[in-house]
């Protein structure tokens, strides 16, 4: 059996050293491939993941992190019929937002989901939550 050395790797035998880095770039490619897939996947899923309020700071030390605020249209199971009802949702940057309860944030009107995504498109550099009258109101109910 004859031993040769290519760069750092030995090969034996019959192998040739074109078989061998061909076999390895090839395998270099899949797995880059794949880890860009799951980036890309992962990406994907932050993006439709929903706000959470509960990450806000009182004192106003929170940096304004989307670029406009609007509602959406949902269906709700309503608690006590049991039946679906329309309901008006706040998106930030068309993510969904959700009270620190985890509960979605949507209200019965569109004019107070309109309200509140007024005050938040209203915020500058950072959050003031005590400039959200509304929004807190919508949150502790």
């Amino acid at each position: 059996m004859s031993v040769r050395k290519v760069g750092s790797m030995v090969l034996r035998g019959t192998t040739t050293a074109r078989s061998v880095l061909l076999r390895h770039s090839s395998s270099t490619a899949r797995q880059a491939a794949a880890t860009q897939g799951k980036v890309a996947n992962r990406q994907a899923e932050m993006a439709k993941k929903d706000v959470p309020l509960g990450m806000l700071k009182a004192d106003g030390s929170s940096k304004r992190f989307f670029k406009a605020a609007g509602v959406n249209r949902v269906e709700q199971d309503d608690p006590r019929t049991g039946t679906r009802k329309a309901m008006w949702a706040l998106t930030l940057d068309g993510r969904s937002v959700r009270t620190p309860a985890n509960k979605l944030l949507a209200l019965p009107s569109e004019r107070m989901a309109m309200a509140i995504a007024i005050e938040f498109d209203a915020q500058d550099l950072h959050i003031l939550p005590y400039t959200m009258p509304l929004t807190t109101l919508a949150v502790s109910s």
